[in-house]
């Protein structure tokens, strides 16, 4: 299973109950809100609010600009 790490800039519900049961589990692959040292990709809706580290490779690291 892969783990995609998610950083976003608001509060409030996340996106997680948009997926089945409202798990963060889509298919074979795990999204995550939580600093943790084990993701394979990193995803930042607009950007972080802090500085973070990215421990994945520099490929795997995804920015999505909203609005």
């Amino acid at each position: 299973m892969k783990t995609v790490r998610i950083i976003r800039n608001w509060p409030g519900p996340g996106f997680f109950r948009q997926t089945p049961e409202g798990r963060g589990i889509w298919n074979d692959i795990r999204f995550t809100e939580e600093s943790t040292d084990k993701y394979d990709y990193v995803i930042t809706l607009n950007y972080a609010n802090y500085d973070t580290p990215v421990l994945c490779p520099a490929k795997n690291v995804w920015s999505l600009q909203m609005e």
